[in-house]
Order: C-alpha cells, then sequence, then structure tokens
C-alpha cells in the first residue's frame, strides 16, 4: 500500500514537471483575457530608402511597430504570478479613435505573436509578431495599437 501511495506521489510529481516544460497548441475559447492597453501609435517614419514605411508604440512594458505592409512586431513583459503553469500569448489590434484611442474602431480581430508557457511566479520577455490582415491605407489611418494579454491553464 505504502508503495502504491508513493509510485502515484511520483507519477504526479513527474506528470505536473513535464506539463510546465512546453506549450501545447490550445483551444482558442480556453483562453481568458487578463489585460488590454490601448497605446497611441507615433507617426510613420521611414528607417531608410530600402525599409517599409513603419509606426512605432512605446507603452511601459509594450514597445513595438507596424510597418504599411501590416507586418508588426513586440516586446512585453507578462508577469504569471502563480506557482502553477499558464500559457500566456501576446497580441495587438490596430485601430482609428476620435482623439488617438478614444473610442476606436477596430480594423482587424486580435491577432498573436507570441506564445511562452510560465510557471512558478515567472515574469518573461515576450517577442514575436506577424502580419495583420489589413491594407496599407489602415496602416496610415490607424492611430491606436491595442495589446493584449490572454491566459490558458493556471493564470493569475
Amino acid at each position: 500500500m505504502i508503495r502504491s501511495t508513493a509510485a502515484c506521489m511520483l507519477l504526479a510529481l513527474a506528470t505536473l514537471l513535464v506539463a510546465c516544460t512546453k506549450p501545447t497548441a490550445q483551444p482558442e475559447g480556453s483562453y481568458r483575457i487578463m489585460q488590454r492597453t490601448e497605446i497611441p501609435l507615433q507617426p510613420m517614419r521611414q528607417s531608410s530608402d530600402e525599409q517599409p514605411f513603419r509606426r512605432s508604440f512605446d507603452q511601459r512594458d509594450n514597445e513595438g511597430w507596424i510597418n504599411d505592409a501590416g507586418r508588426w512586431s513586440i516586446e512585453r513583459v507578462v508577469d504569471h504570478t502563480r506557482f502553477r503553469c499558464g500559457t500566456y500569448e501576446v497580441g495587438i489590434q490596430l485601430g482609428r479613435g476620435v482623439s488617438a484611442c478614444a473610442r476606436p474602431e477596430w480594423f482587424n480581430e486580435p491577432q498573436y505573436g507570441t506564445r511562452e508557457r510560465q510557471c512558478n511566479s515567472a515574469s518573461l520577455i515576450h517577442t514575436g509578431g506577424a502580419t495583420l490582415p489589413v491594407s496599407r491605407e489602415q496602416v496610415i489611418a490607424a492611430n491606436c495599437v491595442r495589446v493584449l494579454v490572454r491566459c490558458s491553464g493556471t493564470c493569475g
């Protein structure tokens, strides 16, 4: 009896450790939004003659850009406050508001560009990006970006 209890406890511990090592694909509905932050976009700039125009945003732990082809990049610190594991993703939406981010109309659904599994009260820098399904005209017209952090698993 003692052996089987010890074996069960070891199996449970091994399962917990393995579960926190690699992110797996999660169904869309199993995520919940942990944070939404609207950030005004800076004016469009071109870094060199051969580079696309791009707009940047920078506010506290959110730093990124989107170019006129819809390609975007973000770097953001995400804090996990629990012992057990959660899978976090960081994404953006692009929009135009009355005055920067006041009551914006969003041009796209949220698109996520990072995925990190975090355990044991870890803080990680998420870095990633993708290409939004928006037109060059929408990028030019935009004056606001929404940064979203979503999580599945044990989130905190």
